[in-house]
């Protein structure tokens, strides 16, 4: 057989394909002689180069396809080979190479393809150029929702989650129907966010499609109730699983530890090695982060909290944001503001966690807790979180504690702004007020309270009288010598509000004056 004729070349091709190598003589088949087989050659060959990122190889056997074939003949065969050269583009991290085959890809009218336009969004994600996915997505008219899921994923995987929810949204607007694989990613964007609003809208919408209830998709409810707070029912859709599997367990179990409900996590991960479950190294990681805070963190032990932390790196443990969070605690309880600073900036530089509310919540608290308030309104203020009624009242109770009036109003009226339910925040800001000998401030407290319809337990108090311990309350006149204790008490503070007493103690900021 001559080395030159097509059968011996075609016979080369299939040998040496295997071995990622193509001899010169490729070029030069004729084309009328076996078109399909050498053109099928061809095409193996390409998916060999493109699996072993020989790119330059695999366009120019890609540009033997195009030229040996007729466009009848060869049209799937483009779009296959222009739909594996954009994995291997994604792969080797060759921008340039996928954009040329992007501009193929309009040449060519392909825009709208429903294998290529998936393949370029998961390009252009791996380069993080998410607005010219976006623009693809959103341009191409297709009515499957993987485009869609794959846009929505990348955005929540770079955390820039309300473009994640303005993806879905328009998903919804051009009438594509979300599946499985939507609804875990728009939920996971919802908790991080802590949009309960829009995840009660999407849960609404699994409901009316009930063949999406799958396993994943339960989970991620749990887990966005969960990080919104609402862990009642998080742990009602949890016991109410059919089938549960450890990713169930442990986003349950870390929507108490994200909580701070470590009683709960614990009950449950009990439960857990009760039933023989499997327990993986993020359970492990969760209940480790838990002792860690609770063992040594609220004891005031940080020192030896950061130690256990060094250690469970040493073991190749990966701190999680719950250890994170754990491990910050820690460091506020015993006010190693140092430390607290250090691991917090290396929270995204060297274990590639983006801190969340929670973390920037342990910050505000460290540097409250030390007197460093300035720095601790700082943490809030440019936080890329709306910040939440506890951390305005823990800023407000530690600027109680150093007596800082400026900042604790300033942080008062930003959490009246909210106007949150809880009393106790009334309580606190009165606390403050009273301190501060700010009377008509403490009396619109009061009547703020009236008027959002906020009550609180009425504090009671005991006096003996003679042998007997007479106990009454706020507001209570059916006491026979409750006018005679007012006029007395009317009279106790009278003296105190001109300044006779001052209270120089430090006092509990759980404590009420009403």
């Amino acid at each position: 057989m001559s080395s030159s004729s097509p059968e011996y070349i075609l016979r080369g091709l299939s040998i040496y394909k295997l071995l990622t190598f193509i001899p010169k003589q490729w070029k030069n088949v004729p084309v009328s002689n076996g078109r399909e087989f050498m053109i099928t050659s061809i095409f193996d060959s390409l998916k060999s180069f493109a699996s072993h990122g020989q790119l330059s190889k695999a366009f120019e056997a890609f540009s033997l396809v195009q030229l040996r074939g007729s466009y009848n003949d060869s049209f799937d065969l483009i779009v296959q080979s222009i739909s594996i050269l954009l994995v291997s583009c994604t792969t080797c991290s060759s921008l340039p190479s996928g954009k040329q085959l992007h501009g193929r890809i309009i040449s060519s009218g392909l825009e709208e393809d429903s294998i290529l336009v998936p393949k370029l969004v998961t390009f252009y994600s791996s380069f993080k150029l998410l607005a010219e996915a976006h623009t693809l997505v959103e341009n191409s008219n297709l009515f499957h929702p993987c485009p869609w899921n794959l846009l929505i994923t990348s955005y929540v995987r770079n955390e820039l989650h309300e473009s994640a929810i303005l993806a879905y949204k328009q998903m919804l607007s051009k009438g594509v129907r979300p599946d499985n694989f939507t609804f875990p990613s728009i939920l996971k964007a919802c908790g991080e966010t802590q949009n309960l609003g829009f995840g009660l809208e999407v849960h609404k919408c699994i409901n009316s499609w009930s063949n999406q209830w799958s396993l994943f998709v339960q989970n991620a409810l749990i887990s966005m109730y969960g990080r919104c707070g609402e862990l009642d029912t998080a742990r009602n859709l949890f016991d109410n699983m059919l089938d549960r599997d450890a990713v169930s367990w442990n986003s349950m179990i870390s929507c108490y530890a994200s909580n701070g409900m470590w009683k709960e996590a614990f009950e449950l991960f009990d439960i857990m090695q009760s039933k023989c479950l499997e327990i993986n190294i993020v359970t492990w990681n969760i209940i480790a982060g838990g002792c860690l805070r609770l063992g040594y963190g609220m004891q005031g032990e940080g020192r030896k909290a950061l130690r256990l932390f060094e250690e469970m790196k040493s073991v190749d443990i990966k701190p999680d944001h719950i250890t994170m969070v754990a491990v910050l605690s820690a460091c506020s309880h015993s006010g190693l503001v140092k430390q607290g600073e250090v691991l917090f900036a290396e929270m995204q530089s060297v274990h590639g966690l983006s801190p969340r509310l929670e973390h920037y919540a342990c910050m505000a608290d460290l540097f409250g807790r030390v007197g460093l308030l300035d720095r601790a309104k700082e943490i809030i203020t440019r936080m890329p979180y709306r910040p939440t009624s506890a951390m305005w009242a823990t800023l407000i109770g530690a600027c109680c504690i150093h007596r800082n009036t400026d900042i604790g109003e300033w942080a008062a009226e930003k959490l009246l702004e909210m106007k949150p339910e809880h009393s106790g925040y009334y309580v606190l800001i009165a606390n403050m007020y009273a301190a501060a000998g700010s009377w008509s401030k403490l009396a619109k407290i009061r009547t703020l309270m009236r008027d959002y319809g906020v009550a609180k337990a009425p504090g009671c108090s005991w006096v003996e009288v003679g042998s007997e311990f007479v106990s009454f309350l706020v507001g209570d006149t059916s006491n026979p010598q409750a006018l005679e204790s007012k006029h007395l008490l009317d009279g106790l503070n009278d003296v105190m509000k001109h300044g006779t007493l001052v209270m120089i103690d430090d006092y509990d900021i759980g404590d009420d004056i009403f």
